[in-house]
């Protein structure tokens, strides 16, 4: 069997490399909580190449599914509750949490988010509609 030697790599070369991933890396860090214009409705494929039974969105959602099923069951006036449209509610209630902690912890003045942090976020433009009035 033949062996395949590794082919020298000049210095410029990977140094234009790094420069690339080093520049590549640094324009995904900025991250945005934005919801995507469209959920893609085809499941990501396993690694044995199955399709996956959560849909992307619903892979990237912590709050456990039952629990959210839970709350929406609890509110006698809403009827039968779709799988998918559960699953979107669980990511707005995730995108919702991120955004007023991200608020609230700029109005932080200590390390720690305190109620008067978030009555002050909830008084931001964006919340207004938790004041209910």
């Amino acid at each position: 069997m033949d062996s395949i030697a590794p082919t020298p790599i000049d210095d410029d070369v990977a140094d234009n490399a790094e420069e690339q991933v080093d520049a590549s890396n640094n324009a995904t860090e900025q991250k945005t909580f934005d919801a995507p214009e469209t959920i893609p409705t085809t499941a990501p494929e396993t690694a044995e190449g199955r399709p996956s039974k959560k849909s992307p969105a619903a892979e990237d959602v912590h709050l456990p599914f039952a629990r959210v099923q839970k709350i929406i069951k609890a509110d006698k006036k809403i009827g039968i509750v779709a799988k998918d449209a559960t699953q979107l509610i669980a990511f707005a209630t995730e995108e919702f949490i991120k955004r007023i902690t991200q608020t609230a912890r700029r109005k932080a003045t200590g390390s720690t988010i305190m109620y008067h942090d978030l009555t002050s976020a909830v008084r931001e433009d964006e919340f207004r509609f938790l004041e209910g009035k």
